[in-house]
């Protein structure tokens, strides 16, 4: 039996600090300085980041910290690096419309023992998707390729997701359900990013 979820999607996403409606604003205003080129990945960003800081706490009458503001980009960081992972993944489908994942039951229970931030999107897709790739450099041809390969519209009826489901359960997850198909996506830090999941039997 699947682990059945006890909690919704924004309970990952967000918190009592980084709101949804914070969290959206952040985003795209991360989106417009990385098309300037005024913020990139692996680079000295503490300027930019400085101002994104000051606006927030400004529109939103918040107090965030320089290490807040740092925390939440590596946050999100993590959620493109999930969510790519499970697009690319062997065994699941992906719903290009919604950027929903769609695998069955036993498939979804391994991928949450391996990365329990998975839960987040059982069932919905990330919701900043597009502008997530953009934060992480993730629009090159190559990478659109990447992942234009494994994501596919939603058969039309249900015979035919199944018959699609059990294809890619033959030629894919069988042959990496060994440990092929899992590996680590943890930043390797000690922060507050680790979730523990609650999940019933």
């Amino acid at each position: 039996m699947p682990p059945i979820m006890v909690f919704n999607q924004s309970d990952f996403l967000y918190d009592a600090i980084w709101t949804e409606q914070i969290d959206n604003m952040f985003i795209d205003l991360l989106v417009d300085q990385t098309m300037l080129g005024n913020f990139q990945v692996g680079g000295n960003n503490d300027h930019t980041l400085e101002v994104l800081r000051w606006i927030i706490n400004i529109q939103f009458q918040v107090d965030l910290s320089q290490l807040d503001v740092m925390r939440h980009v590596k946050k999100l960081q993590k959620h493109h690096r999930v969510f790519a992972w499970l697009v690319g993944m062997a065994g699941v489908l992906c719903d290009a419309a919604t950027n929903t994942i769609i695998g069955l039951p036993f498939v979804w229970d391994h991928i949450c023992k391996e990365q329990p931030f998975a839960y987040a999107y059982m069932s919905e897709g990330d919701p900043k998707w597009r502008e997530l790739q953009i934060i992480s450099m993730d629009m090159t041809a190559q990478g659109e390729q990447k992942m234009l390969e494994h994501v596919i519209d939603i058969p039309s009826s249900d015979e035919e997701m199944d018959m699609i489901m059990a294809e890619n359960y033959q030629n894919n997850l069988l042959p990496a359900i060994e440990g092929i198909l899992f590996y680590d996506l943890s930043s390797g830090d000690n922060d507050e990013e680790v979730l523990n999941a609650q999940v019933l039997p």
